[in-house]
């Protein structure tokens, strides 16, 4: 009985209202148009209201990727070691093991070290003095960290082979002990 009440008095307070107020008609007014509604938006107090709504639309967005890889460039060319490219490409590009041994060699001794690149160590993997072998062998147990499990594998395999054909005890024992930490024994 007393949600009938609840009903009843709703129905006096918006009697009473409409009598106060006049009666507001919701049909009349009808839904926007969503060109109003979009012209509502431009006129909001939150848009800015200085462009104009051909300048609102966003700008070619092939344009401004190419600007920022373009920027991008620039700046990555501004901080590159040149020397250090050079001496990578030296190494990439030798074609024969006396030319690869001189570039890692120089490498090494301009840097102090081989870099993390996978691509580099790769290639040096192939020298054949026993001291430059056991630097790279050092830099390729860093790297072993981090690369993924395909470059890892290839590492371990040529950690493997090499470790066969050198005539150094430490380097060997070096190349063994990485076998072993990442589960390649021989």
């Amino acid at each position: 009985m007393a949600g009938k009440f609840k009903d009843l008095e709703a129905l006096f307070d918006k009697r009473r209202d409409e009598q106060r107020h006049g009666r507001r008609d919701d049909d009349e007014r009808g839904k926007k148009s969503w060109r109003d509604i979009d012209r509502g938006k431009d006129r909001s107090a939150h848009s800015d209201q200085t462009r104009s709504p051909m300048e609102k639309r966003p700008k070619d967005r092939y344009q401004k990727a190419a600007a920022q890889k373009e920027l991008k460039g620039q700046l990555e060319s501004l901080f590159e070691d040149k020397g250090a490219q050079d001496l990578r490409k030296a190494v990439l590009d030798a074609g024969d093991r006396v030319s690869l041994q001189a570039a890692v060699d120089a490498y090494i001794e301009a840097k102090g070290a081989l870099p993390a690149d996978p691509d580099v160590l790769e290639k040096a993997m192939g020298v054949r003095k026993d001291k430059t072998l056991s630097k790279v062998v050092d830099a390729v147990g860093e790297l072993l960290e981090t690369t993924d499990a395909t470059r890892k594998k290839v590492f371990l395999l040529k950690l493997r082979s090499r470790s066969r054909t050198t005539f150094d005890k430490r380097v060997a024992s070096k190349m063994k002990a990485l076998l072993a930490k990442h589960g390649a024994d021989a």
